[in-house]
């Protein structure tokens, strides 16, 4: 195996437990009311087809449809100075 076929193999094997570790460390900032706009997410960083992408791929991944996603998206944030509850 060249060094090459090497670190495509590692960053695979490792790409999954790093994306549910920023997945799980993000979400608890929200919930946490931590501002989840910090250089988390930069919209310069992504195009929106990667983030429709990624999102879909959660949304299938947890077997949700629609309506469970209209619900959480129209939920109160915290993090983005909404009241819960209101």
């Amino acid at each position: 195996m060249n060094t090459q076929t090497q670190i495509a193999t590692l960053v695979h094997d490792h790409l999954g437990e790093v994306f549910h570790a920023a997945v799980k460390e993000y979400a608890a900032r929200v919930e946490a009311g931590v501002d989840a706009r910090l250089p988390l997410i930069d919209r310069n960083q992504l195009t929106a087809t990667e983030a429709v992408v990624v999102a879909t791929e959660l949304i299938r991944a947890m077997d949700l449809n629609l309506f469970d996603v209209a619900m959480w998206f129209r939920r109160p944030v915290a993090a983005r100075g909404e009241v819960q509850g209101a």
